[in-house]
């Protein structure tokens, strides 16, 4: 059931796709964090194909480091897999500070299990109080305005 659930999901991203843009600021979080000297991987459990239109339409193929795809994970978020596959990616001690940008509970669980820190940015259609409750430690309107807070967030 989850092949087909996968693959409808497919379907519809790619029907929807001439109407998704980035969130406003979305690329100055990237660069900003880029500009830290942070490394960055996006992970994503949607198909490889729609990774790379997503990445075109940021113009953000030379900002990051790597990226994940649902074809890095047996599992989807909550299940860390996918987070988990990136901070491999990353490499680097254990001890490293790893925070993860989501926008969902399921984001906030996966980073909890994968020993991560999550911070949201509020576009995920869910409330300040289950973000929280899920354990995120900071909340933000659009990508731009954690950009230009990084230097007051656990990324500092």
């Amino acid at each position: 059931m989850g092949d087909r659930a996968r693959e409808r999901r497919g379907r519809e991203v790619e029907a929807l796709r001439v109407e998704m843009a980035p969130l406003p600021g979305a690329l100055d979080l990237l660069v900003a964090v880029k500009e830290r000297g942070d490394r960055l991987v996006l992970s994503s459990a949607l198909q490889q194909r729609h990774v790379e239109v997503f990445l075109d339409m940021l113009d953000a193929r030379g900002i990051i480091d790597d990226r994940t795809t649902s074809a890095d994970g047996e599992a989807s978020k909550p299940a860390p897999d996918l987070l988990q596959a990136a901070l491999k990616k990353l490499g680097g001690p254990p001890q490293a500070s790893r925070v993860m940008v989501g926008d969902s509970v399921w984001d906030v669980e996966a980073a909890k299990r994968a020993r991560m820190v999550a911070i949201v940015v509020r576009s995920g259609g869910f409330g300040d109080h289950e973000l929280q409750k899920a354990g995120a430690v900071a909340l933000y309107d659009p990508p731009g305005d954690l950009a230009k807070a990084l230097d007051d967030t656990p990324l500092a």
